[in-house]
């Protein structure tokens, strides 16, 4: 079932190097080598009828904290919203739907006689198909990548330009289209808060993977160069920022 409100949320890390000893070859073992302190974060809302607001970045102190303190603030916002009563407005078809409805919507199940409305609370504009539950308040946080079908890169390569809808919001101007693909970011270079205060672009080699064991290819690295370039980056704070952004 659809909800009226989703939150998309992203964060970017430092990844800090930990020294540790060389484990015991003989038996099995886990070996930690990084540590990754949030940097920074970025979420937008979702809202399924219209625009709701833009975008809110964030890099800075006590990264983690603040996000879920912003989160509680949104929740009981959206949470205030539906506790406000208004006027549905319904249309002749609309009502003629409604008395007529043998089954619910969302189960399919039959209503027996129990027939009930539900009406959009921002724009109290139509009749729609969603249900609501503001009492106990839940807050949920779902890992995305648990529930795509390919990588991030895969599934932004098999979209046309027009479905970059959210993408075109936020970034309305004639670089758009710079957009249209997965980002490159030195993850591992980026490894302390002063890293950010940087005034140029890392070195091709900077953007290795440990943990994939790869570097990236000079497509990528003149994709960087150019996305730099382009957006006008003045130090890696604003690289970091754009990427969180995109």
């Amino acid at each position: 079932m659809r909800v009226p409100f989703t939150i998309y949320a992203d964060f970017e890390c430092f990844v800090e190097k930990i020294d540790t000893c060389q484990p015991n070859s003989s038996k099995s073992y886990t070996k930690q080598y990084q540590h990754h302190e949030p940097s920074g974060y970025c979420y937008y809302i979702k809202y399924e009828h219209k625009h709701y607001k833009s975008p809110v970045l964030y890099q800075g102190l006590n990264v983690a904290k603040t996000f879920v303190r912003e989160m509680e603030k949104e929740m009981w916002k959206i949470y205030n919203i539906y506790k406000e009563k208004k006027d549905m407005v319904m249309t002749e078809e609309d009502k003629k739907r409604h008395e007529t409805s043998m089954t619910c919507h969302i189960c399919s199940k039959d209503l027996n006689g129990d027939m009930v409305r539900d009406h959009d609370h921002i724009t109290d504009e139509k009749y729609i198909s969603f249900s609501k539950k503001v009492g106990p308040i839940e807050m949920r946080f779902i890992d995305s990548c648990r529930f795509m079908p390919n990588s991030l890169d895969t599934l932004v390569k098999n979209l046309m330009k027009d479905q970059f809808k959210n993408t075109k919001e936020v970034f309305n101007n004639e670089h758009y289209e710079l957009l249209l693909r997965k980002g490159v970011y030195p993850y591992e270079y980026m490894d302390s808060p002063e890293k950010l205060m940087a005034t140029k672009l890392p070195f091709k080699e900077d953007f290795y993977s440990k943990l994939t064991g790869e570097d990236i290819d000079d497509d990528d690295y003149e994709y960087a160069k150019k996305i730099w370039k382009t957006f006008e980056c003045k130090t890696m704070r604003d690289f970091h920022n754009l990427y969180l952004l995109n």
